[in-house]
């Protein structure tokens, strides 16, 4: 057990990766785009000098009418009501998700008699190579399921957490459930990022996703808040002054993944659905 500090030398290969961005990166500069403001299109409009500027535009640039939209309302305003959806959706899905880490050893070690402090690092190495092999699948995956992959992926988290919480006989099921937990992380993420450059403006985008990275921590840090009156309600693993078994907080976490996976359906399949009708149906509404 002597020299485990050695572990955090992993950290250095930082340092090479930095090297081959600085060197991989283009050293071209990006020519300096100059767009024109709202006031300047309406005199040029008044004056009807329909000429050819020279000024040059982005092609990605917002369209007049939208730029008036943005003017006049503000972010919090024009965040739709989905996107707000989608990040207590979020805070949810990582408050299930904090429990697994947080009882790991404890599980193993203590509760069940599983192994040491090796298996332990062992099954939380698994979390990383399900998070991994997510990562690598998602675009392939996220094709064919489209608005069902959160489903999928919720449906895995509550799965992982059942496989832990029954399976207790061998270490199998722990490392089971340790590998979907984590393959339901590294795919969830991309997911709702992927949705947000979707449902938001461009210019909030980057925004948003600052803030969805504040839901998931958020999501950890009310975890045990969350979880504690279905603890109280499964009165098999109360044990006094307010301390509940390994056991108990992962049965609260299974059925709050449960509940995760059920919003899911409705947040993503059914709501969603609802409003990309709306929005075909009335294509002219955000610029009016």
């Amino acid at each position: 057990a002597t020299g485990w500090q050695k572990a955090y030398y992993v950290y250095f290969t930082a340092v090479p990766i930095l090297l081959i961005v600085l060197l991989i990166m283009p050293r071209e500069s990006v020519k300096k785009i100059r767009m024109r403001r709202p006031e300047e299109i309406t005199q040029r409009y008044r004056k009807k000098d329909f000429k050819r500027s020279s000024v040059l535009y982005r092609t990605d640039s917002l369209s007049q009418c939208e730029r008036k939209t943005a003017s006049k309302t503000g972010l919090f305003k024009s965040i739709p009501v989905i996107v707000i959806l989608m990040y207590l959706h979020y805070i949810l899905f990582y408050a299930c998700t904090y429990t697994f880490k947080a009882t790991l050893s404890v599980y193993i070690i203590a509760q069940h008699k599983l192994g040491t402090s090796a298996e332990a690092g062992l099954v939380s190495s698994i979390i990383t190579i399900g998070g991994i092999i997510s990562g690598i699948v998602f675009g392939f995956c996220s094709k064919r399921l489209r608005k069902w992959t959160a489903v999928i992926l919720s449906l895995c988290l509550t799965l992982g957490y059942l496989s832990t919480a029954f399976w207790t006989a061998h270490l199998t099921g722990c490392a089971l459930g340790a590998f979907l937990i984590g393959f339901a992380k590294g795919g969830m993420t991309p997911f709702v990022i992927d949705k947000l450059s979707v449902k938001l403006k461009k210019e909030y985008v980057s925004f948003g996703i600052s803030i969805l990275i504040s839901c998931m921590n958020l999501g950890m840090a009310m975890s045990p808040t969350i979880l504690r009156p279905l603890c109280c309600c499964i009165c098999s693993g109360y044990e006094g002054n307010g301390i509940f078994s390994v056991n108990t907080w992962l049965i609260a976490t299974t059925i709050l993944a449960a509940v995760t996976t059920v919003c899911s359906v409705l947040l993503y399949v059914c709501f969603d659905n609802r409003s990309n009708e709306k929005e075909h149906q009335h294509p002219h509404q955000r610029c009016c």
